[in-house]
């Protein structure tokens, strides 16, 4: 697949699993689930979003997906971090920020900003390969 409609595809896969994560299983108005099924789906929700972006960046330099994979690892770690410390204190500050790190980065703007940052960095590299040439 091109690189272009891969991308589109991908973007929108993430948006409308963004969507069904937020609508049925984190609403407020709907406690059809139970609180463990919604922590398991919003975790399976979040490592969808990280490989989609996978499958998306593999075309891409190694580093380019080793630094996605590293990112969602690592929010991945601290929100579960933040998870188990809320268990033992009970502390809502705790729970808001690691579900503000789980909501943000199951969106799809961490994918945008990616792609952004990929961009810029082909056009800064081609930049600087003219230059290199030129002079």
């Amino acid at each position: 697949m091109r690189g272009r409609a891969l991308f589109i595809i991908s973007l929108i896969v993430i948006i409308l699993a963004s969507w069904a994560n937020v609508d049925y299983f984190g609403s407020v108005r709907n406690n059809v689930f139970g609180p463990t099924v919604n922590q398991a789906v919003h975790i399976i929700a979040f490592l969808f979003t990280a490989g989609v972006g996978y499958v998306n960046w593999r075309r891409h330099d190694k580093w380019i997906n080793n630094l996605w994979l590293g990112i969602y690892a690592l929010v991945l770690l601290l929100f579960l971090a933040s998870g188990l410390l809320f268990h033992f204190t009970h502390n809502e500050l705790i729970k808001r920020t690691g579900a503000g790190l789980r909501n943000r980065f199951t969106e799809p703007l961490p994918f945008l900003v990616f792609y952004i940052f990929i961009a810029l960095t082909k056009k800064l590299s081609r930049s600087a390969d003219y230059d290199n040439k030129k002079g």
